[in-house]
């Protein structure tokens, strides 16, 4: 059990869900942040991030991030084309990508993190996601731990900031100890980084 606070960025998807509750029962979480960004899922997940920080008496957070649906094109974001279907690899895909979607989320997460206090930053990423998100693959998640271990006082005191990846293994137990928690059921495809 970690006794180091975390943040959890929190979209409301079954990922981030999984993540939040791992975060929970493995440790403390000063809060949970969710970003309203535009994105075509807002009106389901913002909604399933609210109930699931409620379940567990978590403080939620709504960050509105406006500007990503006058500067970036993406098929992701309300205005813009028809999100296609296929999966994940396939080259059409690569049109719901928001340029440093989460990127920029982590460093108001890192922000957020520092003036609270905490010493984590936990986001989940879907191990399918890399393959077209550049922004999921395993070394942009390291960079940003540098980054946030750099630019943060609070961080440059941890000498060990970590990155952790949850494999197929972790998230059965995970899936397991959070259907003891009452929530959703999980697949085994999703990556869990912890930034300590």
């Amino acid at each position: 059990m970690s006794t180091t606070p975390a943040i959890v960025l929190l979209s409301g998807g079954m990922d981030s869900v999984t993540a939040l509750y791992h975060a929970h029962v493995t440790g403390v979480v000063k809060r949970a942040v969710s970003f309203d960004y535009g994105s075509k899922h807002n009106a389901c997940e913002l909604p399933m991030a609210a109930w699931h920080c409620a379940h567990l008496g978590i403080r939620h957070e709504i960050v509105k991030l406006d500007f990503f649906a006058q500067l970036f094109d993406s098929h992701l974001l309300q205005g813009g084309g028809e999100i296609p279907d296929g999966h994940y690899a396939e080259e059409t895909m690569k049109q719901t990508v928001v340029p440093f979607r989460n990127g920029i989320m982590l460093a108001i997460a890192a922000g957020i993190a520092e003036n609270d206090g905490a010493g984590r930053l936990v986001i989940a990423a879907h191990a399918g996601d890399h393959a077209i998100y550049p922004d999921c693959r395993e070394s942009f998640m390291q960079g940003m731990a540098q980054a946030v271990r750099e630019g943060t006082y609070a961080y440059r005191l941890s000498k060990n900031m970590v990155l952790l990846q949850r494999r197929r293994n972790s998230l059965r137990h995970l899936r397991d100890m959070c259907r003891t928690q009452r929530s959703v059921s999980v697949s085994g495809r999703s990556r869990s980084h912890h930034l300590s």
